[in-house]
């Protein structure tokens, strides 16, 4: 083996080894960690969500089914041997073993071994960590640390200076690791400018920071940083990406998008600070809200940004279904950490999504007005001083033209018409100017959306189905009324829904260090990462709605910790346990993006 895959293995294996130790043996078996995983991997592609694909009308995902009364009990709490479930897993019959050998799919010992405990000590179950409803934990008590003298070592007090330090502090020292020191002070105005505004400090900026020794320079800095008309820039590069804002425009070829005033939009929003749930709602249906005006409209052409096609021959038909599930995929991308892509042909095998959910979702964004072929119809979008100007305008040349047809005289209607066509020109030349955008209207009936058998839009034979939210969170209360895109909004951004606030959380915390607390940050389901903190996201989440959504002071919450203050030097000790500095236990390095 090459001397750097062995590296590369070395370091794989002392990462894992933080977050996959031998709990059989530890005592201390974790659901989520240690148990769920196996479950999702060896079983869930036979008896999970899947109903289609469900064997022996067994389901393993929830609770419910893997505890309800059969003839042989799946899981008898504190009773392995009288498991049907690990019987199955050690029988030496190739007829009862499972998963079956024609699977594929091998449980090791120790998985084994960890189920064993697992049912021994009671099986407790918990809903996978994503979908548990939003609570606030307890924030831990530490352990006294003691000043040593050495470097990289320091107590408690110096490192703590908020909440979010009492739980990374917690966590490195039930793993023996101590947290690295503060950096200095150029290194922290640079990481800041970058984090904040995605520039670099200017000379006199740094100069000025290091001169400073007041207690207060470093919030100060902060806060000057938060005020920058940058902000705003930084913070939506990245909103922008996750919208597929700079995406191409065409299937069949790039044709020309203007939407500058939606980026615009998201700038503007993240400067002047709008709540979260607002940002969501505007975007999502704020041509809907009413009274709808001109930011509600703009915000609203999220909706239109998505690939379309001029191409001759394309059917329509193909291609409101192509716009349908690309909705679909990027609003539960976006916003619900959830892969709903897989759920356009069949059932999720992992989550409890359903293709009546995805088709369901899909009937929110069925009354937008839209041309399937052709490409997107641009509009011009005027300020309110062009709209005041035009109308101007127009009282000019009404007046003009009026004019024109009493004059009698041809050396006096020649110079009339001189100064209509001058007037004209002027109002042409204001109209022209106005930018254009593409937006979103909504159509008086929405097109019927029906499920469609592996995804085929040429298949016309599935149930038709109307707006709701995937069945596994409930329902929305709308009585008679059809459910709308600002229905689905308010409903995205409510308490009932345990996603939102946790899947935002962890996409600032990764612009801040480098990695999310859960790394996968598009998939917050049972195949992504499991938090690092789930604890600290759990608080922070929470702790974020209690705050109104505020953006700039999740932000600097974040950036005045004493853990993202921390060098981002290693010892031996964290670059051989810690490669990936799972554990915090200092700052993160990592590339500059474009």
């Amino acid at each position: 083996m090459p001397r750097s895959h062995r590296l590369a293995l070395l370091l794989g294996v002392a990462a894992l080894s933080l977050f996959a130790r031998d709990a059989a043996s530890a005592g201390d078996i974790d659901f989520s960690r240690d148990i769920r995983p196996i479950l999702v991997e060896k079983c869930y592609s036979c008896h999970g969500p899947d109903e289609t694909k469900r064997e022996g009308e067994l389901r393993l995902d929830f609770e419910a089914d893997v505890f309800a009364e059969r003839d042989a009990a799946t899981i008898v709490r504190g009773k392995p041997e009288e498991s049907e479930l690990y019987r199955r897993l050690i029988s030496e019959d190739e007829d009862e073993l499972m998963p079956p050998a024609d699977s594929g799919k091998v449980v090791s010992d120790k998985q084994k071994a960890l189920l064993k405990k697992w049912i021994a000590e009671g099986a407790e179950w918990r809903v996978h960590w994503s979908f548990e409803k939003l609570f606030k934990p307890q924030i831990p008590k530490l352990q006294a640390l003691k000043p040593t003298g050495s470097p990289g070592k320091f107590a408690r007090g110096e490192f703590v200076r908020g909440d979010i330090d009492r739980f990374t502090l917690a966590r490195m020292q039930r793993e023996g690791f101590a947290p690295n020191p503060e950096a200095d002070r150029l290194t922290l105005i640079r990481r800041l400018s970058f984090d904040l505004l995605g520039l670099p400090p200017t000379p006199a900026e740094v100069d000025a920071f290091i001169k400073d020794a007041s207690p207060q320079a470093y919030e100060n800095l902060i806060d000057r940083l938060l005020a920058s008309e940058h902000y705003g820039e930084r913070m939506a590069i990245y909103w922008l990406d996750v919208a597929r804002y700079a995406d191409t425009n065409g299937y069949h070829s790039d044709n020309p998008r203007t939407m500058w005033l939606y980026r615009d939009y998201v700038i503007d929003a993240f400067n002047a600070n709008m709540p979260f749930d607002q940002f969501t709602i505007e975007q999502l249906a704020g041509d809907l809200l009413p009274g709808a005006g001109r930011r509600g409209r703009i915000a609203s052409s999220y909706n239109r940004l998505l690939q379309t096609t001029q191409e001759g021959g394309a059917q329509a038909k193909e291609y409101y279904a192509r716009y349908s599930a690309d909705r679909v995929r990027n609003t539960a991308g976006a916003w619900l950490g959830a892969t709903m892509n897989c759920v356009e042909c069949h059932n999720h095998k992992f989550d409890p999504f359903t293709m009546k959910d995805f088709y369901s979702m899909a009937a929110f964004f069925a009354d937008i007005d839209e041309q399937a072929v052709g490409g997107p119809q641009h509009t011009k979008f005027f300020t309110p001083q062009q709209q005041a100007k035009l109308k101007q305008a127009d009282a000019r040349i009404a007046e003009l033209s009026k004019t024109v047809k009493s004059l009698e005289a041809k050396p006096e209607q020649a110079a009339a018409k001189k100064e209509l066509k001058q007037a004209q020109a002027e109002r042409k030349k204001i109209h022209d100017s106005a930018p254009e955008l593409i937006i979103t209207n909504a159509r008086a009936t929405p097109r019927e959306i029906r499920i469609l058998s592996r995804g085929n839009w040429m298949d016309d034979s599935g149930p038709v189905v109307l707006p709701a939210i995937p069945a596994y969170f409930g329902q929305l209360e709308t009585g008679d009324r059809r459910a709308t895109r600002l229905d689905l909004a308010r409903w995205i951004v409510s308490p009932e829904n345990p996603l939102t606030s946790r899947v935002f959380v962890n996409r600032v915390w990764m612009l801040l260090f480098g990695a999310g607390i859960s790394t996968d940050l598009r998939d917050a389901g049972t195949q992504g990462e499991l938090p690092t903190h789930p604890d600290l996201l759990n608080w922070l989440s929470a702790d974020f709605i209690e705050h109104g959504w505020d953006v700039k002071r999740l932000v600097k919450q974040m950036a005045m910790s004493g853990t993202y203050r921390q060098s981002s030097l290693a010892d031996e000790k964290k670059r051989q346990q810690d490669p990936y500095n799972r554990l915090l236990a200092r700052q993160n390095r990592w590339r500059l993006d474009a």
